[in-house]
């Protein structure tokens, strides 16, 4: 007799995936709780348009309202004239100690004009392209799903969207930022030499954007050597990625270093050292290193550690940049604001981004959902709409009080001294006036092009004329003889000019 076969029950197909390798070996299935399906194709570039749409219109929306403040004016001055021009404000270290900024912005406004929406159109573009590069670097790391939560987490980051409405440039420093983040990561998952090329192009990029912008090829070289190992090439491969930026900047430092000087001298930030620098670890720092512990406690393997250190190795120059700097500026002097420490967001999102996807699907969109709406929620108590600068300072209404009320050849005190630019921008130019500091000018009617001076005179002896203290913070350096004359003339937020009365004979 035949054996008899014993037929197995036919039931559903038991597949088997194989989870996808990501270069860094982070998102491995599976997790300790429940593992989280990627994204599909189409799901994914759904997500990304809609996160740059939103972006497009957070950036886009009224902005042309608030008017340019002290910064965005300088940006404006420096490409209002020739190239020369634009060359010998850069190297009075006008263009925030770099040259490639004004120089992207000249050749936009000879398109497109000087008005307020128009200079800042370039950051909002910016913008959009660091977030499709933190998404993109994402998806060669991880996967699809991290890809749309890392460019979430950038839409959310308030510092971004701020940047991004200015004409600075801030947000093209970050933009470098996440192309040098972009070319770490594909040298770690090929290791090309375009990788490498790319690396030195952006970092020198930074450079010459900004001069915390060196401290960004620092951060390159530190991460490159770092993912080289003991690989004997890797410190040359790292010095010649660093190389461009550093002589860049060292060729840069003497030709700036005696007008920079002079600029430190008059030169204040707002807030402390420590301050400040507590500002720059609440909102830049610790969101990095806890989305890297994060991403180490879900797995602590070897690739894993290796890639979080290449991380921390590239944000520790950028961190201690703005500290770095101020021990070489002048006594008494510091260069530490929150802005300054800008390029560390493109790594805190995007590592934000590999973390939130070990989480479930629900529980990192109601996350990331909620964050987008704290930040434009953010973004309009900081008045990022609003007509007036974040300062409360209506330089409008000020311009148009003074152009309508002052005579040319009138005495302007002006504080801070820089703040002759937004008011020349809305119609109120002046000029230095001779022989005396530089908050002293002299109201022009000819668009600043030329000016009356005062000469060597006191002004006391000119009774004709009508001195305007224009005071645009509580700071002031004007003589106690002129404030104790001084009345209110006009309120303008928290802008205010007063005119002084001629002394008692």
């Amino acid at each position: 007799m035949p054996r008899q076969c014993r037929m197995r029950p036919m039931g559903p197909p038991r597949l088997h995936v194989r989870p996808r390798r990501s270069a860094f070996g982070i998102l491995r299935s599976p997790f300790r709780f429940a593992a989280v399906p990627d994204l599909s194709p189409r799901a994914c570039r759904l997500g990304l348009c809609a996160a740059l749409l939103l972006a497009a219109l957070a950036g886009l929306w009224r902005l042309g309202t608030p008017p340019l403040w002290l910064d965005e004016a300088s940006s404006w001055y420096n490409v209002s004239g020739s190239w020369l021009h634009l060359w010998d404000r850069a190297v009075q270290g006008e263009d925030s100690g770099g040259l490639l900024y004004s120089a992207l912005l000249k050749l936009w406004s000879a398109l497109a004009g000087t008005g307020e929406a128009t200079l800042r159109v370039p950051g909002v573009v910016l913008w959009i392209a660091t977030i499709a590069v933190i998404a993109r670097t994402a998806r060669l790391v991880w996967n699809r799903r991290a890809a749309l939560l890392a460019a979430s987490a950038a839409l959310a980051h308030p510092s971004l969207l701020a940047a991004a409405r200015q004409a600075r440039s801030y947000i093209l420093l970050c933009f470098l930022a996440a192309l040098v983040l972009h070319a770490l990561a594909g040298y770690m998952t090929e290791r090309r030499r375009h990788r490498l090329c790319l690396l030195a192009a952006a970092s020198l990029g930074a450079a010459a954007t900004h001069v915390m912008g060196v401290f960004v090829g620092l951060g390159a070289a530190s991460g490159l050597l770092v993912l080289g190992g003991r690989d004997r090439a890797a410190a040359r491969r790292a010095a010649l990625v660093a190389a461009p930026a550093l002589a860049f900047a060292a060729a840069w430092a003497v030709l700036l270093r005696d007008r920079a000087a002079r600029n430190l001298a008059s030169f204040w930030i707002p807030g402390t050292f420590f301050s400040n620098y507590l500002a720059i670890g609440v909102l830049l720092v610790v969101p990095l290193a806890v989305a890297c512990l994060w991403l180490l406690w879900r797995d602590p393997s070897p690739r894993s550690r290796t890639a979080v250190a290449a991380l921390a190795a590239f944000a520790a120059p950028v961190a201690l940049g703005p500290a770095i700097v101020s021990a070489l500026a002048s006594k008494g002097t510091h260069l530490v604001q929150l802005r300054y420490a800008l390029s560390l967001v493109p790594l805190g999102v995007w590592a934000a981004g590999g973390a939130l996807a070990t989480l479930p699907r629900r529980l990192a969109a109601a996350a990331t959902t909620l964050a987008i709406a704290v930040s434009l929620a953010c973004g309009v108590g900081k008045q990022l709409y609003a007509p007036v600068t974040r300062a409360g300072h209506d330089i409008r209404g000020a311009a148009s009080f003074l152009s309508s009320t002052a005579r040319p050849g009138d005495i302007a005190v002006i504080e801070a001294a820089n703040n002759w630019m937004p008011l020349a921008y809305y119609g109120a130019w002046t000029a230095p006036l001779e022989g005396r500091d530089s908050i002293w000018r002299v109201i022009t009617g000819n668009g600043g092009q030329s000016a009356q001076t005062g000469g060597t005179g006191t002004l006391e002896t000119k009774g004709e004329r009508t001195i305007w203290l224009v005071r645009f913070s509580r700071r002031t350096a004007a003589p106690p003889d002129l404030l104790e004359r001084a009345t209110l003339a006009g309120r303008f937020g928290t802008l205010s000019i007063l005119t002084v009365a001629p002394p008692k004979s």
